[in-house]
């Protein structure tokens, strides 16, 4: 119903108040999870759920390829409106989450902001994971680029998105189970296998679009998008698991919203990116993302063995 800079304006601020949402979710989700299932079982659990999720997401990803949204708003509109249908569905069923009853633990937190900053300059541990998890945030950013690549053709948008959406999530289907089990047994591991292998993905997509300035339309850009989501669903698996197995129950919460709040502040260079691919092209940014993947996964390497009883 709105257009210009006030539709602008709103979906921007709709946006804000869904990264909020899922910021306090994020904290609250990874203490519950420590608190109701044991060590070594949590990422097979997270796994799952992902995977059972995308299938839902692999159908929406269909019916874009049909074209349907190329036609009306309508059934957009009706897909996120089904997605806040699932949000509220979600809040119900984790009401009658039954958690173990626990005194509250003295941390000798005063509520300041020295406090909340204070394992950050006091964990070496936490200070690699942090950096480990920024290099490897390219996981993130990368599609949007080669979705670039991909529009090099002239297609729109939106004309070739379905097949990249399916493919997407055709390989958090497939990989998301996989890698929670890995986790289980070592999120270390997880984090340096997925790193190497997202380094390895845009090393050769970045490479093949400076050869041929793009990806031969979207089944190349949808293959592309499938190795990279497999590498991403590996990176989301393995920090998950790893913050909330290193950190004691006392400290969790505030490890997460720690970590969250310092990645966001480094995601907000992730805007260099777009000026960067502006000029020099997405795949160079993409032979970029090659290099700083394979530093997230030395850095993950010197990471502890939090699995490990």
């Amino acid at each position: 119903m709105l257009t210009g800079a006030l539709a602008g304006v709103v979906i921007l601020a709709c946006l804000a108040v869904l990264a909020v949402a899922r910021s306090a979710s994020s904290v609250s989700y990874k203490d519950a999870l420590a608190r109701t299932i044991a060590k070594r079982r949590r990422g097979a659990v997270t796994g799952l759920a992902a995977s059972i999720a995308s299938i839902s997401v692999f159908g929406v990803g269909f019916l874009m390829a049909t074209g349907l949204f190329n036609v009306a708003v309508a059934p957009l509109a009706a897909i996120i409106a089904v997605a806040g249908a699932a949000f509220l569905l979600a809040s119900l069923i984790f009401m009658t989450l039954r958690e173990p009853h626990t005194d509250p633990e003295d941390t000798g937190d005063d509520g300041s902001l020295a406090a909340l900053i204070q394992p950050i300059l006091t964990d070496a541990q936490l200070r690699l994971f942090v950096a480990s998890r920024a290099a490897l945030a390219v996981t993130a950013l990368a599609p949007p680029f080669i979705v670039m690549l991909s529009a090099a053709s002239g297609r729109s948008a939106l004309d070739g998105l379905g097949p990249l959406v399916m493919a997407s999530t055709a390989a958090s289907v497939l990989a998301s189970y996989l890698w929670g089990r890995l986790s289980d047994h070592s999120s270390r591991q997880t984090l340096m296998a997925a790193g190497a292998l997202g380094s390895a993905v845009f090393a050769v997509v970045g490479a093949l679009g400076l050869a041929f300035g793009g990806l031969g339309g979207t089944y190349g850009a949808a293959a592309a998008i499938f190795a990279a989501q497999i590498a991403y669903e590996g990176v989301r698996a393995g920090r998950k698991l790893h913050l909330t197995d290193m950190a004691e129950d006392a400290f969790r919460a505030r490890y997460t919203a720690l970590s969250n709040t310092l990645i966001g502040l480094a995601l907000l260079g992730g805007g260099l990116f777009g000026l960067a691919a502006d000029r020099f092209g997405p795949a160079s940014v993409l032979l970029a993302f090659a290099v700083i993947a394979a530093l997230g996964a030395v850095l993950a390497r010197g990471l502890d063995e939090v699995q490990k009883d």
